[in-house]
């Protein structure tokens, strides 16, 4: 139920925007009004329905967050896995936050 209501209140919010200041410029330009609205969607977006930021080029939905070298970072099971095996190989644990989805942990 909560799942669901997020997801409507962030479609709401993109559509509000787009009404508003117009799809996304192609280029972002620091002093663009429309850019600044889109940039402050995004992180509203990504801080309730995380994704994954493996290397800036995955946009899956994020399964586990990792502390990995000097951050916090959300990956996807994919990515997370892959982290998991190449932690194991260097004979090191990967530090994780919690053992649950982040569905079950944030609604």
């Amino acid at each position: 139920m909560v799942k669901d209501k997020t997801k409507e209140h962030i479609e709401w919010l993109e559509n509000t925007i787009n009404e508003t200041y117009g799809s996304k410029c192609p280029d972002y330009v620091k002093e663009c009004w429309c850019c600044k609205a889109w940039e402050f969607f995004d992180e509203i977006k990504n801080y309730c329905l995380p994704t994954c930021d493996w290397k800036g080029k995955c946009k899956n939905k994020a399964f586990r967050e990792i502390y990995h070298k000097k951050w916090w970072s959300y990956l996807c099971k994919k990515h997370f896995l892959q982290e998991q095996r190449t932690f194991k190989k260097k004979g090191r644990k990967l530090a994780r936050s919690g053992l649950r989805d982040f569905e079950k942990v944030r609604n």
